[in-house]
């Protein structure tokens, strides 16, 4: 699976007033984000671990909510820096009220 895979379920986007043409380009933009927020943690760097974590999460009103594991990558300090990344997104630009007929949900699996 390439780098940084994500996808989500919105229910479809509504571009009017959203900033965004699509769901996709929302989910590219939270993609972006937690790939440049993500810290390889100096000891799994150390010990030469890699892995992919998979987390789920939702985001109402922008924030991000039911944030949780899917798989782990095998190392607990890959898999706490999943976490981190995903939860330093409550800073990020909520798409519009009304924009998603439903609740984003997403999954992201950021490498390390």
């Amino acid at each position: 699976m390439p780098e940084g895979i994500i996808s989500g379920v919105a229910g479809g986007i509504s571009p009017a007033g959203t900033g965004f043409g699509s769901a996709n380009d929302y989910y590219q933009m939270v993609q972006v984000k937690i790939e440049s927020r993500k810290q390889y943690p100096a000891t799994a760097r150390q010990q030469n671990q890699e892995g992919r974590v998979t987390v789920y999460f939702t985001m109402p009103d922008g924030g991000i909510s039911d944030l949780k594991i899917v798989k782990g990558s095998r190392f607990k300090a890959l898999d706490q820096a999943a976490l981190e990344a995903v939860k330093s997104l409550r800073a990020l630009s909520q798409a519009a009220p009304g924009s998603f007929s439903r609740l984003p949900e997403i999954t992201a699996h950021p490498g390390f």
